[in-house]
């Protein structure tokens, strides 16, 4: 396998059998107790049968190529990025080959007559996905076509905040609240759904000239307050084929080693809390259902000490959607890896 973007092309399977060993026991410890790994450790706790100080040539050989790094506080190693980029990729490849024609059940998304599709779906997923790798999961969902609203209410919650509930025709629900300056009474917000589902009806979601709007109101509701909510459900309904993105899972990242640090926290919070910067994250060309990037792999400066795994699937036949785990470098790749290829079978085969 040769790694490929911003490191001199190496062929992993020119390494021999004993440093792959010990490159890998390395990784596996350090992801458990985030704490460098030294040749004694190694030779208590494996089966190579080689004392510490044929582990600790290893080990230095093993830097030399880059794939370990001396922590400064200790005469143990970590791993480095490259490291984990091969170990990576290697998993990916053992992974595909293992579930080439075996399909899993492990993680239940929506059973065929739960009545979730879309949005729902995918969100419910995710939730699911950044529960089971402690990670934060990025995703986006963009529609092929622009469904049409098949019914719409609107609803009194307070004096003056209502919300607006569109049924759309492939059976999707969709809401938004908002505020108005003025009170409706309850007959009033009656006759107005009734119009607003007339017009809907009749006009199919096209706007109405004023003619038109006048010959549908009558004189007992107010045509401004009409025009109003029109104009309202229109700028809500154009929203509803934009490239929708989302972050799931942000408070994992209080757990982990690597966000201690108050401004490494704070700039990956910001990167997150910026919709084209996600879309720009989730932007790539995958050649595989699933694909791994592993720190300058990502293309931002913001996560190059990060891990993105990540998918594209087809939904319902009417959504393209990209699903991404977001972790640090030391994170648990196999786990990432298998759960996002369960939760992604689960999405599509329903």
């Amino acid at each position: 396998m040769l790694i490929k973007k911003g490191f001199d092309f190496m062929n992993y399977s020119d390494i021999d059998m004993r440093k792959k060993h010990i490159m890998e026991f390395i990784i596996n410890e350090y992801l458990e107790s985030c704490t460098p790994v030294g040749s004694r450790t190694i030779s208590k706790n494996s089966d190579l049968g080689v004392s510490a100080a044929t582990i600790r040539n290893e080990m230095s050989d093993l830097e030399e190529l880059g794939l370990l790094e001396k922590a400064h506080s200790s005469s143990g190693r970590i791993p480095s990025e490259l490291a984990y980029r091969y170990y990576a990729h290697e998993l990916l490849n053992e992974f595909n080959e293992k579930k080439s024609d075996e399909k899993t059940n492990s993680l239940t998304v929506r059973s065929e007559r739960s009545g979730i599709k879309g949005e729902n779906a995918l969100s419910l997923a995710c939730d699911i996905l950044s529960e089971s790798t402690n990670s934060v999961v990025i995703s986006s969902l963009e529609r092929f076509n622009q469904p049409r609203i098949k019914k719409l209410e609107i609803i009194n919650i307070t004096s003056k905040t209502y919300v607006i509930v569109f049924v759309l025709d492939n059976l999707e629900v969709s809401s938004k609240v908002f505020n108005v300056d003025f009170e409706i009474s309850s007959s009033d917000l009656k006759k107005i759904n009734f119009l607003l589902n007339k017009i809907l009806s009749i006009n199919t979601q096209d706007e109405l000239t004023a003619e038109e709007l006048d010959e549908l109101v009558s004189s007992a509701l107010n045509r401004d307050l009409i025009q109003y909510f029109l104009y309202f459900i229109n700028k809500e309904y154009r929203g509803i084929n934009d490239i929708k993105t989302k972050v799931t899972g942000l408070m994992n990242v209080l757990e982990m080693p690597e966000y201690n640090d108050f401004f490494q926290l704070k700039s990956f919070l910001n990167l997150l809390n910026s919709e084209s910067e996600i879309k720009r994250i989730l932007n790539k060309k995958l050649n595989n259902h699933i694909e791994v990037f592993v720190g300058e792999e990502i293309g931002l400066e913001e996560l190059s000490k990060n891990s993105l795994v990540l998918t594209e699937l087809i939904l319902d036949n009417a959504y393209k959607i990209k699903i991404g785990v977001l972790s640090p470098l030391r994170s648990d790749y196999r786990k990432n890896i298998s759960s996002l290829y369960n939760i992604s079978w689960k999405l599509i085969s329903l």
